[in-house]
């Protein structure tokens, strides 16, 4: 599918046929008088910020008047958010662009996506998802396709007080080499996790030798995951394996947006709007395995054409 922008008429077609502020999520619509709401009204940004409604029918009044080229949500929860004062809490949250992952299986070229790329962004998303379970117990997750990526949204209580969100974030993208590769669980395993997925999506390796490697994608990335150490030792010498784990480590941080997670007062866009740039409706995703965004994310007004 070629993704192509969507002009006024499709904008105002789309909130006035297709939107609804019912179908809003739950995560915006249980704290919606915490939210600072932003607006980019004519494609320069979403320079228009600092709004709080009092009800969804005043949000869905300002919404089909002005029809705007994207529409945005805070992370962050206030007390006046209007004036984003008296911050309460803050969505845990994880971007993944499909134009930016240094790992893709794909030939865009920068600043366009695919239908590949963005299987490529969902596989990352899927794979933070399980660390979060898994290492956190965090169990209110959401799936989010962003229209050029997805966003991993989460509302545990404990998850939105974190302070401190650089280190969840090395954490949960596997972005350090660990001390000890092979243990059981915790952040070897997360570690593991993640680069056996880059490594999946790489189609070069900067370190030397890195062709003859790529060769043994597939054993090594077995090996890895699997926590076979002698097997792996077998298909690649020391030196060269604390290359390659060197290297999986820095593309880890580079396929999600670092500075999302820890920026609390960051912005991200409304479930349920329109990206604008490609004419695609930001979705929240129930089928995490079986999500096609051309099938399930197409608004009428495309689908039509």
């Amino acid at each position: 599918m070629e993704f192509r922008e969507a002009t006024l008429q499709d904008r105002r077609e789309y909130f006035a046929r297709e939107w609804n502020p019912r179908d809003l999520p739950s995560f915006i619509t249980d704290y919606f008088r915490f939210l600072e709401f932003a607006f980019d009204n004519d494609g320069t940004g979403p320079n228009d910020r600092y709004n709080a409604f009092s009800s969804l029918d005043e949000l869905s009044s300002r919404i089909r008047k002005a029809a705007p080229y994207a529409i945005y949500s805070s992370v962050s929860h206030y007390d006046v958010p209007s004036q984003r004062e008296g911050w309460l809490r803050a969505e845990l949250v994880f971007d993944i662009d499909a134009r930016d992952l240094p790992a893709r299986r794909c030939e865009c070229k920068a600043g366009e996506v695919c239908e590949i790329c963005l299987e490529d962004a969902r596989d990352v998303a899927l794979t933070l998802i399980e660390t979060l379970k898994e290492s956190f117990g965090v169990s209110k997750l959401f799936l989010v396709y962003s229209g050029r990526g997805y966003h991993v949204r989460c509302t545990d209580e404990e998850a939105m007080s974190i302070r401190d969100r650089g280190s969840v974030f090395t954490f949960v993208t596997g972005s350090k080499v660990p001390s000890d590769l092979f243990m059981v669980k915790g952040y070897s395993s997360a570690f593991r996790r993640m680069s056996g997925v880059t490594l999946s999506k790489m189609r070069s390796l900067a370190m030397r030798g890195g062709s003859t490697l790529l060769e043994n994608r597939d054993s090594i990335i077995e090996a890895l995951t699997s926590r076979d150490k002698m097997r792996l030792e077998g298909i690649i010498k020391k030196k060269a394996l604390e290359s390659l784990l060197e290297e999986l480590s820095l593309v880890n941080a580079e396929s999600v947006d670092g500075k999302c997670t820890i920026d609390i007062k960051r912005i991200l866009r409304l479930p349920t709007s329109l990206h604008s740039k490609v004419s695609m409706v930001c979705t929240v995703v129930k089928n995490w395995e079986k999500f096609d965004p051309v099938r399930d994310a197409t608004p009428h007004f495309l689908k039509e054409m």
